[in-house]
């Protein structure tokens, strides 16, 4: 399915065939010249816009990812520490602190979680090395899910480290999530332009060149316009169930999205600046996810 702007260009490169004709025909601030430049543009526009998507479909793995892995330590780390501590130890009250943030909200709340979880991991270890004989910190296996590789060992400096990388690739996300708000709204400026300048030229180019010119049986056999085409309708979600895997299975109808020229799922998370997650609809349902641990 074509999208709006290979529409637009579409349209654009037939009114340059026909105005090829008259190349000296020119409106106020509009030659041929410049509109076959601004249509140029939005092919270039295209591409730029899904080099933008791509770098935040990156950008959106290597965090999501991270954050899984801390995730997952801010809900085990405590409980091995809790296993480990004396009821009368002073770390305690430390740790109520710890459990006191909630793992399953969001990110944000992870993130408060595990900045109070890397010092009393660091006062925990401290205390282990001053037992006679000492022993050992605090070291925690973990291993990416669904993967083949080995489980690495993560200690205390390993995990404030991932904090510091968490908080960085959640920034460089919301970075690359502006640059495609940007490409968007570059390439729909761009193909409104495009748009309007089309349709200045066609109603100038048919009173001047009327049907029963060359010219004029040019443009009306040659460009296509929007005359009787139906506005489109959206896609509306029939059903939306939550699985326990974190995936969420949407069920769509099977009217709807008539002359839409894209269809798109759009999404966001608790945290994120804009609906920045989208992806081909596929009906008559499609399951999406899994989403990061403590997203909603």
């Amino acid at each position: 399915m074509k999208e709006y702007w290979e529409i637009t260009q579409e349209r654009a490169v037939a009114s340059l065939a026909v105005w090829g004709m008259k190349p000296e025909f020119e409106l106020r601030n509009l030659t041929r010249a410049g509109h076959s430049a601004t249509t140029q543009q939005l092919s270039q526009l295209a591409t730029n816009r899904a080099q933008q998507e791509g770098d935040l479909s990156d950008a959106r793995a290597v965090h999501e990812e991270l954050a899984a892995k801390l995730h997952e330590l801010i809900v085990r780390v405590p409980g091995i520490i809790e296993g480990m501590l004396l009821e009368e130890d002073a770390l305690h009250d430390q740790l109520d602190l710890v459990f006191a943030v909630d793992a399953n909200v969001s990110e944000a709340s992870d993130l408060r979680r595990a900045r109070l979880l890397v010092g009393l991991w660091a006062d925990f270890n401290a205390q282990l090395a001053a037992l006679q004989p000492p022993k050992p910190a605090l070291i925690v296996p973990y291993k990416i899910p669904n993967s083949d590789g080995p489980a690495s060992n993560v200690g205390q400096a390993d995990f404030g480290a991932l904090i510091t990388l968490c908080e960085t690739r959640l920034q460089e996300e919301a970075n690359a999530v502006r640059e495609v708000s940007k490409a968007k709204a570059a390439l729909r400026g761009a193909e409104r332009k495009v748009d309007r300048d089309n349709k200045r030229w066609y109603l100038a180019w048919m009173k001047m060149y009327p049907v029963g010119t060359p010219e004029g049986d040019a443009a009306k056999t040659q460009v296509p316009t929007e005359e009787g085409v139906a506005p489109p309708v959206a896609l509306e979600i029939a059903t939306l169930t939550v699985n326990v895997d974190r995936t969420v299975t949407l069920l769509y109808p099977e009217n709807g999205g008539e002359h839409a020229t894209t269809l798109e799922l759009q999404s966001r998370l608790p945290g994120d600046a804009d609906f920045g997650h989208t992806m081909p609809v596929l009906r008559p349902q499609q399951t999406v996810g899994p989403f990061p641990g403590g997203r909603r």
